[in-house]
């Protein structure tokens, strides 16, 4: 059950290139006036706090990923720590969500 979970999250985190690309991206034709939709100042400073979380969340997400790559190479041993090792991810996977 935990080798089929982690799966589907390692899945679900390889869509973290795609998700960036596009937004950044979005984000350079919003300043190079490409887009021709115009933003204010406050518009302009909400699509920079979201850019720099997004490149955050990226690398954490890049975190977990490998962590993730680690459990499935472990999977078939046995390791008395593998099991914490499955708390942190899930919890941090948690803190991503949120």
């Amino acid at each position: 059950m935990k080798w089929i979970g982690l799966v589907i999250l390692a899945v679900s985190l390889v869509a973290i290139p795609i998700a960036t690309s596009s937004g950044e991206s979005t984000e350079h034709a919003f300043f190079n006036g490409t887009m021709t939709a115009k933003l204010d100042d406050a518009g302009t400073n909400a699509l920079e706090i979201h850019s720099e979380a997004a490149d955050v969340a990226a690398t954490f997400g890049y975190i977990i990923l490998a962590l993730i790559a680690l459990q499935l190479y472990l999977c078939k041993r046995e390791y008395t720590w593998k099991n914490r090792l499955f708390i942190v991810t899930i919890i941090g996977n948690v803190l991503l969500i949120c």
